[in-house]
């Protein structure tokens, strides 16, 4: 099927040919049949996804195939689509959502559906690195990459490769802000970052490569390069924000004030400190809130405002104790999916 092969364009960054291959679905759809329709939607979802890594943009478009392919009895289609629709329900924070299409995922497809089975699982690994559980996010994330291994399915290696990496800077910086970070957490999340960044650059998919500067960035701050780390984040920021994460400028300008005011540049800090107060009402996450809240309170003691830095710590605080109870729903939905999938 065409939708298929530009399916695989739009994968690969070929966004231009995916574009004209969807306009010619859409030429050829004359009757406005309803399962090439659904295909349709399904790849301008999956383009507006490689496009901009802004979710909002492609979650319509997939929630439309998920709910056509059921109507036209495509389980390929649907199975697919809700693969998908999981990752975007996931990048949302709907994590019991998410959990519910990624039953449907794995039900409405068979071993050999690499594409859907891949996702799938590259999903979960990521909501179970979210709930602390390193060990099942590394099992299923194998399983994600040995489906795309299988495929051939060099972008979703690469995305595979990119997780991984996410997962180990993210849990830096967490441990970096509790005091905890060790060596060996440094060296493994520079590692992996630097394994994405090398299958990236032979792939050439745009729109992952404002990440790696700014995961470069988050090391840097975690070892103490406070002058490395700044100009990482004042090189990348704009592009990382065009590429759809503006909703993580409030964390990053905190973490850029907290290098600065370790540099003693406190008039810098300071201006960073008020730029991450302005940005964290797009800040939904509550990890990132944490975080963010954290970094602000060191700053705020370091220029002297101890007042304020009760307040940020305080606030870090209610954002971990909201993140517990998202967690602990997640634990719960969770059963409902892992009887069906294969035993860490």
């Amino acid at each position: 099927m065409g939708a298929k092969r530009a399916l695989l364009f739009a994968r690969n960054s070929y966004i231009s040919e995916a574009r004209v291959a969807a306009q010619a679905l859409r030429e050829k759809n004359t009757n406005y049949d309803p399962r090439l329709s659904a295909w349709i939607m399904l790849l301008e979802g999956v383009i507006q996804h490689f496009e901009s890594l802004d979710n909002t943009k492609s979650k319509d478009k997939f929630v439309r195939a998920y709910l056509i392919g059921q109507v036209a009895k495509d389980r390929e289609l649907a199975g697919l689509a809700a693969a998908w629709l999981s990752h975007s329900l996931y990048v949302a924070g709907n994590v019991a959502a998410c959990v519910e299409h990624l039953i449907q995922a794995f039900e409405w497809s068979v071993e050999d559906e690499h594409e859907t089975r891949g996702r799938a699982f590259m999903v979960l690994a990521g909501i179970y690195d979210w709930i602390d559980d390193a060990k099942a996010a590394k099992f299923y994330l194998a399983l994600a990459r040995e489906h795309a291994s299988k495929s051939g399915d060099l972008a979703l290696q690469n995305a595979v490769l990119f997780n991984a990496a996410a997962y180990a800077e993210a849990r830096l910086t967490r441990d970096d802000c509790a005091g905890i970070a060790t060596p060996e957490a440094i060296r493994i999340a520079t590692l992996h970052v630097k394994s994405a960044h090398n299958l990236n650059s032979a792939l050439g998919i745009e729109t992952l490569q404002s990440m790696i500067p700014i995961m470069n960035a988050e090391i840097a701050t975690a070892k103490g390069e406070w002058g490395a780390a700044v100009h990482l984040f004042d090189s990348h920021i704009d592009s990382f924000v065009k590429d759809g994460q503006a909703r993580l400028t409030g964390k990053l300008y905190a973490q850029r004030a907290w290098c600065k005011s370790n540099l003693k540049d406190l008039a810098g800090a300071q201006a960073d400190l008020e730029y991450s107060l302005r940005e964290s009402v797009g800040t939904v996450d509550f990890d990132d809130l944490a975080i963010m809240r954290c970094r602000l309170a060191s700053v705020y003691q370091t220029i002297g405002d101890q007042n304020q830095a009760e307040v940020q710590r305080g606030l870090a605080r209610s954002a971990l104790d909201a993140l517990g109870n998202q967690q602990a729903a997640a634990r719960l939905a969770l059963q409902a999916v892992e009887f069906n999938l294969p035993k860490k």
